[in-house]
């Protein structure tokens, strides 16, 4: 198997809850809330997939920043696409919306690569963004129980940031996975859709 049929052998196979999303970066800190955005994405509710589309593309990239959540958000948010290509009744102003996200986002990451030397080299597989000096800390549940506010709830830490991998090869693999994701979801909904 080549190293393009791997990468998308695992994004044919990845599922949303076998992504560590609380240890992934986003706009916000951690990724926690982007399972949620995504399941309301898919369920192509007109009340709901509009504005969870909104809040992802605010979560995953932040003034040309692409976090580690972008390529594992962009890989469920194409096959919400790929959905309400399909979808009776059609949805094309959601359509519309998420090809219009996807190149915007992929004229970031373009931008973003060129800027690299081409001797820099991303990840050579999806598992090294699993890997533990690429994830933040996991959460310390014992230790924020202990800090509840006297409403029986507690806040997450607030300084995720000191957290930060420090990896250049990160950085540039967020945006190359994600530039790949990005390519092939657009090229794919570019060409018309067969009939059943």
């Amino acid at each position: 198997m080549n190293s393009n049929d791997k990468f998308f052998s695992f994004v044919n196979a990845i599922e949303l809850n076998n992504v560590p999303w609380e240890r992934l970066i986003c706009t916000n800190g951690r990724a926690t809330d982007i399972p949620k955005l995504l399941t309301q994405l898919t369920s192509l509710d007109p009340n709901k997939a509009p504005s969870a589309l909104r809040d992802l593309s605010l979560q995953i990239e932040h003034q040309e920043t692409v976090w580690t959540a972008a390529p594992f958000a962009l890989i469920f948010m194409g096959r919400s696409g790929d959905q309400i290509r399909a979808s009776e009744p059609k949805l094309p102003k959601l359509q519309s919306d998420l090809s219009e996200y996807f190149q915007e986002l992929l004229d970031i990451c373009t931008q973003a690569l060129s800027y690299y030397d081409s001797k820099e080299q991303a990840f050579s597989s999806w598992q090294e963004f699993f890997n533990e000096e690429h994830l933040l800390p996991p959460i310390n549940y014992e230790e924020l129980c202990a800090d509840e506010d006297d409403d029986g709830e507690y806040e997450e830490e607030l300084d995720w940031e000191e957290d930060l991998p420090d990896s250049p090869t990160l950085v540039l693999s967020c945006y190359e996975y994600s530039k790949r994701i990005l390519e092939f979801y657009l090229n794919k909904w570019n060409e018309p859709l067969t009939p059943a």
